[in-house]
């Protein structure tokens, strides 16, 4: 089972859809709009699925910055949003809004506790995450696009 389960993320390491700056933020864009629309459904019961949706959103859009940037996957390979976004900042050449962090840090607890049934420790209610999502993908989306073609 190991040895399979390390060949199975060896070969999505060498994707080209994995390997992607272009697709992971397309992706992230789309699971952000996802998530929001979950949030702002009117109902509560689906703000679960929608945080879990938005940690995926801010997972992609923070791969495809470090891809753009000349990182590999298989340096920026895991779910740890904070981790991702200390990697991104880490040369200092990019400086992100310390609210991306505290965004990164809400959405780590979600997926840890919200992707299956479990006592909830760390998150307690759900309320402002569609504001604070799109606080943090306005953030994101800049180093996660291709760069804009200049005309001169």
């Amino acid at each position: 089972m190991v040895a399979g389960k390390r060949g199975k993320i060896a070969r999505a390491l060498r994707d080209k859809y994995t390997t992607s700056p272009d697709t992971w933020c397309t992706h992230g864009e789309i699971f952000a709009q996802a998530a929001n629309n979950l949030f702002t459904a009117g109902n509560p019961l689906l703000y679960f699925p929608a945080a879990l949706l938005g940690h995926q959103a801010l997972e992609m859009l923070l791969k495809a910055a470090l891809l753009r940037r000349g990182c590999k996957i298989s340096e920026a390979w895991g779910h740890n949003l904070v981790g991702l976004a200390e990697r991104l900042t880490a040369d200092g050449s990019i400086s992100l809004h310390g609210r991306v962090f505290e965004v990164a840090k809400a959405f780590d607890a979600y997926f840890k506790e919200l992707r299956y049934p479990q006592e909830l420790q760390d998150v307690q209610e759900l309320g402002d995450e569609a504001e604070h999502l799109e606080d943090a993908t306005r953030y994101l989306l800049p180093y996660a696009r291709p760069p804009r073609a200049r005309f001169d």
